[in-house]
C-alpha cells in the first residue's frame, strides 16, 4: 500500500523542478554505518519507507570536490587536474582554494558544456554556479563583478540577517559547537591522539557546521518557494572533520546527525512542492595518515635526497582551502550587510581587515625553484619547471638517473606514473603497467594494483584522468596503500581524497529513480540529474 502511494507521489512530481544535495566527502560505506549506528535516522526512514533507494558511485580521479562538481554540473570529463597543479608554460599554480581558479575554469566549462545542469536555478555552498541564476557563497562568484547578481545576493544576505529564526539557530548552534570542539579537541590532546594541526579550525567548524549549513538550508526553502526549477546546495561540515580528525571517527559520524536533521527540512519542503530529491556526495574519504607523520621527513626532502644535486624544490600543501577562505568571505558578507542595516561607522575597520581576501585575486606566481610539488591529499604532481614540455621518462632519467628508483621503492608511494615513448608507465613495487597512446595495455609485470579494492579496468579508466591531458606533472604519485582503508597522505590530513585507494573513490547517490546499471561514475550523474530516471 505505502509503495503505491511513494508511486503515485513520484508521478505527479515534476520532471523540471529538482533539487540537488550534496554531502561533501561522504563515502557509500560510511554512510551505510552511519545508518546503521542511528547518526542519520531521517535518511534511514527515506530509505526504508518512502521508496528512496541508495547507490554506490564510482569517483574517477582526481576525486575531489571541484572535478566533480565540473561532472555534475557542466558533464565534462574534468581537465581539473589536482586541488592544486601547475602550467609549467604559463608558470601558473593552480589551487582551489583561490576563487580565480575556480572562475577560470568555470568559463571554460560554460563553453564546452552542451548544458548547465543549474541554468536560471540556484547555487549555495558550491564549487561552481552550474549557470545558476542566483549563486551564494560559491567560489567561482565570490568575487562577481555582475552588478545585477551582486544586488539579488545582498538581498538575500539581508533576509538571512533578518530572519529571527534563523538568528536564534545559528545561536543556539554556535554555542553547542563551540562546547563540542573545545571537548573534542582538549580530549584528543590529553590521550595524545594525531589531528590535523589548523589554526582557524575552531572558526571553520564554526562556518561550516553552523552557519553554511544553516544558509544552505534556508535558501533552498526560499528558492523553492519562489518555484525555482533547479537548486543544488551543499553540507561541507563532515567532510571538514574527516581531513581533522579522520572519516570514521565518532567526531565526524556526529557532523551527520545535524546534516540529517538540514535534509529532513529541506527534503519535506520539497515533497510539498513537488520537486525531485536527490541525495549524494561528491567523492569520500579515506583514512590517513599524513607521509611526514609516518617518515618523519617531507616529500620534497625524499625527493632532494634522490637527485643528489642542491636544486630549489617548492612544496604545495593545503595550509588552508577553500572552505577557510569561504569562512573569512562569509563573515565579510555578513558583517558588511550589518553596515548596510545602519552601522555604517565601522566600514572602514572592516574594509581593513578582510584585505585578507582581496590578496587571493593574484593568480600568477613567481616561482624560482627548479622543481615545483603539488599535493592534493593522497596524490602528488611533481613537474621538473625548466623544461617547458612534459618530459619522458627517458629524460627523468638521464638527468636525475636515481629520481624514479628511489620514489618507486619508497614505502610511503604506492605507484607512480610516467609520460613514456610508447605511451605511459605506471610503476610500483608490486610491478608496472605499459600502456600504449590509445591507453591499452601492451605490457605488464605482476598487479601493480594489487592493493587497490577497485578492478584494473577501474582503476586504469579513472588514473587516466590525471596522467592523459595538459598540465600533468612529469612524475605522478600515489600514496601507499598500508591497510585496506588506510592511505599515505602527503598532506596533513587524517581523512584524503584526491588519489585512489580505499572510500575515497565511493560516494553514494539516494533517489527514488530506478538506476538500472551498476559502475555509475560521477559524470554519469550529470545525465541521471537532467532527465527522468537512468536513460
Amino acid at each position: 500500500m505505502r509503495s503505491d502511494i511513494n508511486a503515485r507521489l513520484l508521478k505527479y512530481k515534476s520532471k523540471d523542478k529538482k533539487i540537488f544535495i550534496q554531502v561533501d566527502g561522504l563515502a557509500y560505506d560510511i554512510l551505510e554505518r552511519a545508518i546503521e549506528k542511528n547518526y542519520t535516522p531521517f535518511l534511514k526512514k527515506m530509505l526504508s519507507k518512502k521508496g528512496y533507494k541508495k547507490y554506490k558511485i564510482i569517483s574517477n580521479l582526481p576525486s575531489n570536490t571541484p572535478a566533480s562538481q565540473m561532472k555534475i554540473m557542466y558533464g565534462l570529463k574534468s581537465k581539473i587536474k589536482g586541488f592544486r597543479w601547475y602550467n609549467k608554460k604559463e608558470n601558473l599554480h593552480y589551487s582551489f582554494k583561490n576563487p580565480k581558479t575556480a572562475n577560470y575554469w568555470e568559463n571554460i566549462a560554460k563553453k564546452e558544456t552542451k548544458e548547465e545542469l543549474l541554468k536560471d536555478g540556484a547555487s549555495y555552498i558550491n564549487i561552481f554556479t552550474g549557470g545558476a541564476r542566483r549563486s551564494l557563497l560559491t567560489l567561482s562568484k565570490m568575487f562577481e563583478t555582475n552588478k545585477k547578481m551582486r544586488i539579488e545576493n545582498n538581498e538575500i544576505w539581508k533576509f538571512i540577517f533578518l530572519n529571527a529564526d534563523l538568528v536564534f539557530k545559528i545561536s543556539y548552534f554556535l554555542v553547542k559547537e563551540t562546547i563540542l570542539e573545545f571537548f573534542e579537541s582538549l580530549s584528543y590532546k590529553i590521550k595524545k591522539k594525531s589531528q590535523r594541526h589548523q589554526p582557524f579550525f575552531f572558526y571553520v567548524r564554526l562556518t561550516n557546521n553552523v552557519f553554511f549549513k544553516e544558509i544552505a538550508s534556508l535558501g533552498a526553502m526560499l528558492e523553492m518557494n519562489e518555484g525555482v526549477k533547479k537548486i543544488y546546495i551543499t553540507y561541507m561540515g563532515y567532510d571538514e572533520l574527516g581531513h581533522m580528525r579522520g572519516p570514521e571517527t565518532k567526531e565526524a559520524l556526529r557532523t551527520l546527525k545535524n546534516i540529517d536533521k538540514s535534509i529532513k527540512k529541506v527534503v519535506k519542503k520539497a515533497e510539498q512542492k513537488g520537486y525531485e530529491v536527490y541525495i549524494f556526495s561528491d567523492h569520500g574519504q579515506t583514512k590517513s595518515i599524513p607521509f611526514q607523520k609516518k617518515y618523519g621527513i617531507k616529500l620534497k626532502e625524499v625527493i632532494k635526497k634522490s637527485i643528489a644535486v642542491d636544486i630549489g624544490i617548492k612544496e604545495y600543501n593545503a595550509k588552508y582551502e577553500h572552505k577557510e577562505f569561504m569562512f573569512f568571505y562569509g563573515l565579510e558578507k555578513i558583517l558588511k550587510t550589518v553596515i548596510v542595516l545602519g552601522y555604517k561607522p565601522i566600514e572602514f575597520i572592516i574594509n581593513k581587515i578582510f584585505k585578507y581576501t582581496k590578496k587571493h585575486k593574484k593568480e600568477k606566481i613567481d616561482i624560482n625553484e627548479d622543481i615545483v610539488v603539488t599535493n592534493s591529499g593522497p596524490m602528488s604532481h611533481i613537474y621538473i619547471k625548466n623544461i617547458p614540455k612534459r618530459m619522458e621518462e627517458s629524460e627523468i632519467l638521464e638527468k636525475f638517473p636515481n629520481l624514479l628508483s628511489n620514489l618507486k621503492k619508497h614505502n610511503g608511494i604506492e605507484f607512480l606514473a610516467v609520460k613514456s615513448k610508447k605511451g605511459y608507465k605506471i610503476m610500483g613495487k608490486n610491478g608496472e603497467i605499459l600502456l600504449n597512446e590509445q591507453y591499452e595495455i601492451i605490457y605488464e609485470n605482476k598487479n601493480v594494483f594489487k592493493n587497490m579494492n577497485m578492478s584494473k579496468k577501474e582503476v586504469l579508466k579513472s588514473l587516466a584522468e590525471v596522467i592523459i591531458g595538459e598540465d600533468i606533472g612529469d612524475i605522478i604519485l600515489f600514496g601507499a596503500m598500508l591497510e585496506e582503508n588506510l592511505v599515505i597522505n602527503f598532506e596533513e590530513q587524517y581523512g584524503g581524497h584526491g588519489g585512489i585507494g580505499g572510500l575515497q573513490n565511493f560516494p553514494f547517490l539516494i533517489t527514488q529513480n530506478i538506476i538500472q546499471k551498476r559502475g555509475k561514475t560521477i559524470l554519469d550523474l550529470y545525465n541521471i540529474f537532467r532527465e527522468k530516471g537512468d536513460d
